[in-house]
C-alpha cells in the first residue's frame, strides 16, 4: 500500500494479513514498493490514500465501489476510487482465495446496491430502572457489563467488515447524558464520574476503531427524554408526551447533541420524533429548530466537513412532511421503516405498510428497511439464504428501499447472549461441549472458535458455574453474512447454493455435500415461523410469541385479541384468515389467496424436510467428531427437530380449530368431537417439543414483560418455556372435552335451582 495510506487501507491491509495468515500464507505489509522476488504482490492502489484523512467514512457517491484485477501471475492490484472500497475490495479477495485455493484470483468488480447497511445492538433493558420510566438506561457496568468489553467491540466490528456493513446503531432513550458533559448543564450528567470517564474512553475506541473498518456509529435517541438529574433539578418529569417545547428543554438538547457530534467524529444520529412528543407540528418544529441546529454547532465546533447521517425514523411520524421541512436545512436526512412489523413474515410485502415504504422513498436521499426484532423467530436458529435473497430483492422492487438496518436474528433484549441451555461437562462431547462466555462477567477476554464452542463459559445463575452462555455473533454468523451478502448486492442465480454450501463446509469443517444438506435444512425450516404468523398470527409485534404457539380462542376469533391494522395486508400475500376459510367453505364463497389449512400443513411438510435434510447430512459422514463445530451442528439438529414438532402441533390445532368453527355454523356436535383428537393430537407432539427444549433453551422470548400477550401473558417473567404453556394446552383440551360434554347433556334449568349451595 501506499506510505500515505489511510487508516481504512492500512486496516484493509491488516484484515488481508489476518485472513491470507490463516490460510496458510506467510504476509508481509510494505508501503516502500518492495516485494521478495519469490512472492505474490497483493497491491491496495487507493486514489484518494495520499490526500490526508480524517478517519470519518462517508456513505454513498461511489465511494465502496471497487475493482479486482490480476495483473500477472505473480500479482493482483485492488483498486478504489476511495478507502472504503479497498476494505470491500480486499473483503472480495479474501473469499475467492478461500473458495479458489489460489492466490491468482478471478477479476471482479463490485459496488453496493445499498447506500447504507447496519446492524443495530440495544442498549435498553425489559425492567424499568428505579425511578425511570421507559427507555431511559444510562450507560453503566451495572446496566450494560458487555459494553465495556474491548475484544467483544472488536469481533462485532471484524464481523461487519466480513459482512460488508456500513453503520453501526445503537438504541437508547437519552444517551447523551452518559457521554458528554455541558458546560451551562454539568448536573445533567446521569453517571458518577468513574463511569463517565469509563464512557468517554469506550465510545471512543468504539468509534475510532469503526472509522477505521468505514462503519458509522449511529447513536438512536427518543424525542423528548430529559436526564433524571437534569428533570430532577428543574422539577420535570424526564418524559412527557402531552408538554410543549420550552426554551430550556430545547436548549439542553440542542446543546447536548452538539457536544455529542463534536465530541466523537465518527457518529451519526437515529431520531425517533414520534415516540415521546404529542404532534406532527412539534416534530417538525424540533428537527428543525433544536435537532439540526444542534449538528451544526457540533460540526462548528469540530472544525469538519462532512455532514453525518442522520436516519429519521418514520415510527409515529409524517416522515415526508420533517423531510419537506428540514432537508433544505440539512441534505444528509434518511428515513427508516420496519421491514414487516417486528417479525419476519414474507419476501412478498405489500399493503397499507408497504405504501408507506415508497412514500418515504420517494421523499427521502435514501430510505432504508428495518429487519426489526424478530419476534417470531425466538429463539431458534433461523438462517435461510433463499428467503433472505428474496426479502431483500422485494426492499428494492417494491420498497424502493436503499438500505438495510439489521437487528439481531434472536433474543434482542439479552445481547450478547443467546437462548441456548448449554450445560458445562466435564469432557467436551460433541453434543455438549461448553462454550464462550463474555469477559465482563468473568473478568478476562471473551475468546471463540469460529462455532462459538470452546473456551471457559459463563454461569447465568449466581452461585453456579454449570450453565453457559452462547454468544449472538458465533451463533448466528450465517443471519449477519447472508443480509450482508445480499445488501451489498453479491451473489445471484445458481451459483447462490454452491456459494453457502462451501461456506458452510469451511466454517464447520465437513464436506460440501453435508453442506448442501445443511443448507436445505436451513432454507426449508425458514419458511415455518414467516408463513404460520403471517397466516394466523394476532400480530407482527412483541405481543406475540409465536414459536410459544397460539391459544384455540386465538385461532377460533383472533379479531377479539386485537389484530394489528394492516398487519394482514401488510406482512405477506393475500389470504384468508382460518374464520373466513370456514364462513366462505359454509356459504360456498369461492376461496382466494394463501389458504389457512394449506399453509399449515407446507409447514409441516417444511419441518419434516428440514429434518430429512439434517439427516442426510449426517447419513454421508461428513460431521466432525467430538469437536466444539459438532456440538453447535447438533444444535442446529437439536433446532431442526424442534421446528418440525412446532409445525405438527400447530397444524393439529389448527385442525381443531377448523372444526370448532364448522360447528360454529353448522351447530353439529359431530364437528366438536371431529376436534377432539386433533386438539389431543396437538398436545402430544407439544409435550415432546417441550421435553426436546427442557434441556436445550432457557426461553423462547427475550422480552419477558406484561407487554407479551400471545399466547399468554408473560408478567413477571412467566410463561416463557413450552414446558410452561403445556399445562395451558392440557386445560384447553379439557376445557373442550367438558364444554361438548355440557352440551350433549345439558342440565335442566329446574334441576339447576334445587342443587344445595
Amino acid at each position: 500500500m501506499d506510505k500515505n495510506a489511510s487508516e481504512q487501507v492500512a486496516y484493509a491491509a491488516e484484515f488481508l494479513k489476518g485472513k491470507l495468515c490463516a490460510l496458510g500464507y506467510e504476509c508481509v505489509i510494505s508501503s516502500d514498493g518492495s516485494k521478495k522476488k519469490s512472492g505474490y504482490r497483493v497491491v491496495l492502489d487507493c486514489h484518494e490514500s495520499h490526500i490526508a484523512n480524517d478517519g470519518v467514512p462517508v456513505v454513498g457517491q461511489g465511494r465502496e465501489a471497487y475493482h479486482i484485477r490480476p495483473e500477472s501471475k505473480s500479482e493482483t492490484r485492488i483498486t478504489a476510487t476511495h478507502s472504503e472500497g479497498i476494505i470491500y475490495g480486499a473483503v472480495d479477495y479474501a473469499d475467492q482465495v478461500r473458495h479458489l485455493r489460489r492466490l491468482n484470483v478471478d477479476a471482479q468488480r463490485g459496488e453496493p446496491q445499498m447506500v447504507m447497511r447496519g446492524t443495530c445492538i440495544g442498549l435498553q433493558k425489559t425492567v424499568y430502572l428505579p425511578g425511570h420510566t421507559v427507555y431511559e438506561y444510562p450507560y453503566t457496568p451495572e446496566n450494560f457489563p458487555w459494553f465495556y468489553d474491548k475484544e467483544l467491540w472488536l469481533r462485532y466490528l471484524d464481523m461487519m467488515v466480513e459482512c460488508k456493513m456500513n453503520s453501526l446503531y445503537l438504541w437508547n432513550g437519552h444517551p447523551f447524558a452518559s457521554l458528554v458533559r455541558l458546560k451551562d448543564y454539568p448536573f445533567a450528567v446521569e453517571v458518577d464520574d468513574e463511569t463517565f470517564r469509563k464512557n468517554e474512553e469506550m465510545f471512543s475506541f468504539l468509534t475510532r476503531e469503526a472509522g477505521r473498518r468505514g462503519i458509522w456509529v449511529i447513536q438512536m435517541f427518543y424525542n423528548i427524554i430529559l436526564s433524571k438529574p437534569f428533570a430532577d433539578h428543574y422539577g420535570l418529569k424526564t418524559q412527557d408526551r402531552n408538554r410543549p417545547i420550552t426554551p430550556l428543554i430545547a436548549d439542553y438538547t440542542r446543546k447536548s447533541i452538539a457536544a455529542f457530534i463534536e465530541k466523537y467524529p465518527n457518529v451519526g444520529l437515529l431520531i425517533c420524533l414520534g415516540e415521546a412528543m404529542a404532534t406532527i407540528d412539534d416534530d417538525v418544529t424540533w428537527m428543525k429548530e433544536t435537532i439540526i441546529p444542534g449538528i451544526k454547532d457540533g460540526l462548528a465546533a469540530s472544525g469538519r466537513k462532512h455532514l453525518p447521517p442522520v436516519v429519521l425514523r418514520s415510527h409515529d411520524t409524517d416522515g415526508p412532511l420533517v423531510l419537506k421541512e428540514s432537508l433544505p436545512l440539512y441534505p444528509n436526512i434518511y428515513t427508516m421503516s420496519k421491514y414487516t412489523g417486528e417479525s419476519l413474515t414474507t419476501y412478498d410485502p405489500g399493503g397499507p405498510w408497504g405504501e408507506t415504504h415508497r412514500e418515504l422513498a420517494a421523499a427521502a436521499p435514501v430510505h432504508i428497511d428495518n429487519v426489526h426484532i424478530l419476534a417470531n423467530l425466538e429463539p431458534w436458529r433461523w438462517s435461510s439464504p433463499a428467503f433472505i435473497q428474496k426479502a431483500v430483492a422485494a426492499m428494492h422492487s417494491i420498497h424502493n428501499s436503499k438500505g438495510l438496518h439489521l437487528y439481531p436474528q434472536a433474543s434482542y433484549w439479552d445481547w450478547p447472549f443467546t437462548a441456548d441451555r448449554i450445560v458445562a461437562q466435564t469432557s467436551q462431547s460433541a453434543s455438549s461441549a461448553p462454550v464462550v462466555g463474555h469477559a465482563s462477567q468473568r473478568g478476562s477476554s471473551a475468546s471463540a472458535s469460529q462455532c462459538g464452542g470452546s473456551g471457559e463459559g459463563v454461569d447465568c445463575h449466581a452461585g453456579k458455574r454449570d450453565l453457559l452462555r452462547l454468544l449472538q455473533i458465533d451463533r448466528d454468523w450465517m443471519w449477519y453474512k447472508a443480509w450482508g451478502r445480499y445488501a451489498f448486492g453479491v451473489g445471484s442465480g445458481s451459483s447462490e447454493p454452491l456459494y453457502w454450501s462451501r461456506l458452510l463446509a469451511d466454517h464447520f469443517s465437513i464436506t460440501e455435500e453435508a453442506a448442501g444438506h445443511l443448507l436445505k435444512a436451513y432454507d426449508e425450516a425458514g419458511e415455518i415461523a414467516p408463513k404460520l404468523l403471517r397466516r394466523f398470527g394476532i400480530t407482527e409485534g412483541n405481543r406475540q410469541t409465536l414459536l410459544l404457539g397460539m391459544k384455540m380462542a386465538q385461532l377460533v376469533n383472533p379479531f377479539k385479541f386485537n389484530i394489528y391494522p394492516g398487519f394482514y395486508e401488510s406482512c405477506g400475500p393475500n389470504g384468508e384468515k382460518l374464520i373466513d376459510y370456514v364462513e366462505f367453505e359454509h356459504y360456498g364463497v369461492p376461496h382466494s389467496g394463501e389458504l389457512p389449512l394449506d399453509i399449515a400443513q407446507q409447514c409441516v411438510v417444511h419441518g419434516e424436510q428440514a429434518v430429512n435434510a439434517f439427516d442426510a447430512a449426517i447419513s454421508v459422514g461428513g460431521f466432525p467428531a467430538d469437536t466444539s463445530c459438532a456440538a453447535e451442528l447438533h444444535r442446529i439438529g437439536n433446532d431442526m427437530r424442534c421446528y418440525s414438532l412446532f409445525a405438527q402441533s400447530f397444524y393439529q390445532k389448527v385442525l381443531a380449530a377448523y372444526h370448532v368453527l364448522r360447528y360454529k355454523w353448522t351447530k353439529d356436535l359431530a364437528c366438536l368431537d371431529t376436534a377432539v383428537p386433533f386438539l389431543e393430537k396437538s398436545v402430544a407432539i407439544w409435550r415432546e417439543l417441550s421435553a426436546l427444549t427442557d434441556s436445550t433453551y432457557l426461553y423462547a422470548n427475550s422480552m419477558q414483560t406484561a407487554q407479551r400477550r400471545i399466547p399468554v401473558g408473560g408478567d413477571n417473567g412467566n410463561y416463557k418455556t413450552w414446558s410452561e404453556l403445556l399445562p395451558v394446552y392440557e386445560e384447553e383440551l379439557e376445557a373442550l372435552k367438558a364444554n361438548i360434554d355440557k352440551l350433549k347433556h345439558p342440565v335442566a334449568q329446574a334441576d339447576v335451582l334445587i342443587l344445595p349451595a
